[in-house]
């Protein structure tokens, strides 16, 4: 997977692609739907949009077979699931990949070799298409998709709203109401106008900043989104918790001390040596105590801050943020050049990081009782191994008590190892704006504005359609 990412970065997609097809790569069936994602990254960027949605379709499949157990994202997870806003980007891509194919009305050559598995199981089957023209009832179907798609991921989001209220990260989403209100005010069909109306005047549409990506009421400007960079890897952020973590749910005070009290006698009874270790622990948390001088602390607390045990959690470390954009638009023939304010649609590099955060913040508790419980679960049987080996005076018994205990507490450590992997060929901003062009052949390119400066990106050539209301996609060059 990183051989794959490193060629994507480098702008080899073909080479790329080839990588994620060798066997070492679907062997792990747990990393298939990842597999897919990035599978249908590399189609995308190649502008293959029949080939994308070869495998976003597959990927969707999957996604929704590993969420069957368990709703949600969880990072503990032995098995790839995705995280949410990945599988709202799933839908984006949809959306965008079957208005493709209806706005362009006709689809180059592209295949997929046949992937087995070790065993011979066939994991992608080979499928290949020469370049073709589209029939009418065939764009009219891609239209139909996309319109199923976009309720889809509407629904998708409304889920998500219901199920964390108390969560900012999963409200109304900017892109998706964006693209459905330009997608049904151009619509044939009278209900989607009337419906796309109404949609327009969603609160998460009223932001000053989206303006220049809003055509005018009744226009027939394209909608031009631009994605540009790529999401960082995820790494881990770790959480110190220790016995305090277990007594949390006392409430009653006297009761928790009076619990803890005895926890600890049976640490200084089993073990001298632990026991000592647990009071040096919590005289050197208590040195650090000021900043609990509002809240009573428990012996634990002191524990916890001189010997806690650690649990990891993904984090996504995010770059400079988006300040302006333009779009600079140059004619081929004429050489007139138009340049258009950009508007932020989708922070994704923003979002992710938030919503690792978010979860992170729902999920650690539970996890460190847990882990907390495994610990001590370890712990116990080997200070009494410990203490009958220090009576016997059996040196290498104690030593290999340690060992065991250190080689368990090391087994409980991979086990609870967070999941890092992620979709990480995504862009890290989508912007967009409603140019001003009428139809014909353009060269673009993109300049953004941040804390270190200015940066200028290739986007390359791009077509705006003779028909209203067109959904245009252009990737910055990395």
């Amino acid at each position: 997977m990183a051989d794959s990412r490193g060629k994507f970065l480098e702008g080899r997609v073909e080479e790329s692609e080839k990588v994620l097809y060798t066997s070492a790569v679907p062997a792990h069936g747990e990393s298939r739907l990842q597999q897919m994602l990035w599978l249908a990254s590399g189609a995308v960027a190649e502008g293959l949009s029949e080939k994308a949605l070869f495998f976003l379709q597959r990927a969707r499949s999957r996604s929704l077979e590993v969420r069957a157990d368990r709703a949600g994202f969880d990072v503990f997870s032995s098995e790839y699931k995705s995280n949410p806003i990945e599988f709202s980007y799933l839908h984006y891509l949809l959306v965008a990949s079957n208005l493709a194919l209806a706005q362009e009305g006709s689809s180059p050559a592209w295949s997929v070799p046949e992937v087995k598995s070790k065993n011979g199981e066939v994991l992608i089957e080979a499928f290949s298409r020469q370049a073709r023209k589209l029939e009418p009832r065939e764009i009219l179907e891609h239209r139909n998709r996309a319109r199923a798609e976009i309720a889809a991921w509407n629904g998708f989001l409304d889920l998500l709203k219901n199920a964390y209220p108390g969560t900012p990260i999963y409200q109304d989403d900017a892109l998706e109401k964006l693209i459905a209100v330009h997608f049904l005010t151009h619509s044939p069909d009278r209900v989607d106008r009337r419906t796309g109306e109404i949609l327009a005047k969603s609160p998460v549409l009223a932001s000053p900043g989206l303006g220049p990506a809003i055509p005018p009421a009744s226009s027939k400007l394209p909608l031009v989104l631009v994605e540009s960079g790529v999401l960082p890897l995820v790494s881990k952020r770790r959480v110190v918790v220790g016995l305090s973590i277990l007594f949390q749910g006392i409430e009653d005070p006297v009761l928790r001390m009076e619990m803890e009290r005895i926890g600890l006698q049976m640490l200084f009874h089993y073990a001298p040596e632990f026991g000592l270790v647990a009071f040096a622990g919590a005289v050197a948390g208590a040195a650090g105590a000021s900043e609990d001088a509002d809240r009573a602390l428990y012996f634990t607390d002191l524990v916890d801050r001189g010997i806690g045990f650690e649990i990891a959690f993904p984090q996504m470390k995010t770059g400079p943020g988006f300040e302006r954009g333009i779009l600079r638009v140059t004619n081929p023939i004429s050489g007139s050049v138009k340049e258009f304010p950009l508007s932020v649609v989708s922070p994704l590099q923003d979002l992710f990081s938030r919503e690792f955060g978010a979860r992170s913040e729902l999920e650690w508790k539970r996890k460190a009782i847990q882990v907390g419980v495994e610990y001590l679960a370890i712990l116990i049987p080997a200070i009494k191994a410990y203490r009958d080996a220090d009576r016997e005076g059996n040196g290498f018994k104690k030593f290999a008590v340690l060992a065991a205990f250190f080689l368990s507490k090391k087994v409980i450590d991979r086990i609870n190892e967070p999941d890092l992997r992620s979709w990480s060929l995504l862009p890290q901003v989508i912007s967009g704006c409603a140019p001003d062009l009428p139809p014909g052949e353009y060269r673009a390119e993109v300049e953004f504005s941040d804390s270190s400066g200015k940066k200028t990106r290739s986007l390359g050539l791009f077509r705006v359609p003779d028909a209203p209301g067109s959904l245009i996609r252009l990737r910055a060059s990395p």
